[in-house]
């Protein structure tokens, strides 16, 4: 089963994504004209998005998922929070907020997340894994689900993560940003123009920019990949929280299914958070019997879903780009005006 019909054309850009830093690079990849490739991705965009994936510890930063009994939304959130979603089952509701956030400041919007929510499970993303493009899986069938988290790791793409940063400086947290906000294939020099308004100081010069780009930007940048958004009708939303020794493989076998997903992967603890195509729905649970993982709380059906603003990840920097700080100002959650 395939996320989406394809063309030719279509079907080779997108396996091609994973490594593709640019426009022109990706339709020399595809074999595709650069036109064509810039045709096709813009027909992507209208279905759902393109993600730069980059590696969280070479920039210091850390994803956390925060999982309460609160009954309701809040109001607000603090600042690095990305995502909120209220959750129902037949055992109850929960609200999980998802933050990117430095890893020095996950202790303080931890915190600050009890204080609003109350007590909660904490997921940190140790490992994230993402939907990504397959080729051998483009006509897996539902009823093949249980033998996925076996191949995972022979068929998923390897990266190599880099050494980390010692510590990013105000323009690497700058470019990082206007990649997660507006796309991968939008230039260095492009993003500053766009965000100039929110920067505090001029655009550095196009070899600053250059030099921040390539020695510090791009060994951070694992791949790309695409997701998919569908009316929640057609593909529902759906948050699985599980432990046991499989769990990762669990995990990173269900985030490769349609539509599009994401799992947080703490040890030997997981959360998957994603749109399901409702073929797979039944096979769930056999998938969960089939190893040594335990569904904690079943499954779990989105009823609010409000993916928040990209924060500006150089708003926790200290004056002197030295260290990280911790930024007071709020995330207001639309629901609530």
């Amino acid at each position: 089963m395939h996320l989406m019909p394809l063309r030719v054309d279509e079907d080779r850009v997108l396996y091609s994504i994973l490594k593709a830093r640019s426009l022109r690079e990706l339709g020399r990849l595809s074999g595709v004209s650069h036109s064509t490739a810039k045709r096709i991705i813009e027909g992507f965009t209208r279905k759902g998005g393109l993600l730069p994936v980059f590696d969280d510890e070479y920039f210091g930063l850390a994803r956390v998922v925060y999982v309460s009994q609160a009954k309701r939304l809040p109001s607000y959130l603090p600042y690095g929070s990305m995502l909120v979603e209220r959750l129902e089952s037949h055992r109850g509701g929960y609200v999980v907020v998802v933050g990117y956030i430095p890893r020095d400041l996950v202790s303080k919007y931890l915190e600050d997340l009890k204080g609003k929510l109350g007590e909660g499970e904490v997921y940190y993303g140790r490992e994230v894994a993402y939907w990504v493009p397959v080729e051998a899986l483009r006509h897996l069938l539902p009823s093949r689900l249980i033998q996925l988290p076996e191949l995972v790791e022979e068929i998923l793409p390897r990266f190599e993560k880099p050494k980390p940063l010692r510590m990013p400086d105000q323009i690497d947290l700058e470019l990082l940003t206007g990649k997660l906000i507006y796309g991968p294939f939008v230039r260095a020099w492009e993003i500053m123009k766009r965000l100039e308004s929110m920067l505090g100081h001029p655009i550095p010069s196009y070899q600053t920019i250059s030099y921040h780009y390539r020695l510090h930007l791009a060994p951070g940048w694992l791949y790309t990949t695409f997701y998919e958004v569908k009316d929640a009708s057609k593909a529902p939303r759906v948050t699985l929280m599980f432990k046991g020794r499989e769990a990762s493989k669990v995990a990173k076998a269900l985030a490769l299914l349609p539509v599009s997903g994401t799992s947080y992967i703490d040890g030997r603890r997981a959360i998957y958070m994603g749109q399901l195509d409702p073929a797979y729905l039944p096979e769930i649970y056999s998938l969960f019997h089939a190893y040594r993982v335990e569904l904690l709380e079943g499954l779990f059906f989105v009823k609010e879903h409000f993916k928040l603003e990209q924060p500006l990840l150089w708003r926790f920097l200290n004056e002197n780009n030295s260290g990280w700080v911790w930024v007071e100002e709020r995330v207001r959650i639309p629901s609530h005006g």
